[in-house]
């Protein structure tokens, strides 16, 4: 397909790439692909293995954590390895993760004090 359109063959990572540019979501990598949803916690249990969840992953470095859009984005709050994974969650919080291999950006943010609950979605 690509080779047609632009008269050159790319490598694999690349081809993602370009289509991930061009806004074809179903191209995704495989290291991240399992996080690529868009998902509203609707509550204090999910939440929890979400939080597990996404902190295994960045042990495992399938996700990168990036405290400095983090902290940039909500200034005081606790890096996010250091959060508790069960209840009480902080009142506000908003954390970005990065894939290693793709670069693809994720969100996981809450307001849980106003019960806005959670959620976790890809950025780009």
């Amino acid at each position: 397909m690509l080779r047609r359109q632009y008269g050159i063959n790319f490598s694999k990572r690349e081809t993602e790439a370009i289509l991930r540019k061009e806004g074809h979501r179903w191209m995704i990598c495989h290291q991240c692909e399992t996080y690529d949803v868009e998902l509203k916690i609707a509550g204090p249990r999910q939440l929890s293995r979400i939080l597990k969840k996404i902190q295994k992953a960045v042990v495992r470095q399938e996700l990168s954590y990036n405290s400095f859009e983090s902290s940039r984005a909500l200034i005081g709050q606790d890096e996010f390895m250091n959060l508790s994974t069960e209840a009480p969650f902080p009142d506000v919080f908003v954390y970005y993760f990065d894939c290693l291999s793709c670069g693809s950006v994720f969100e996981l943010s809450g307001e849980t004090c106003h019960g806005q609950g959670a959620s976790w979605k890809r950025l780009r």
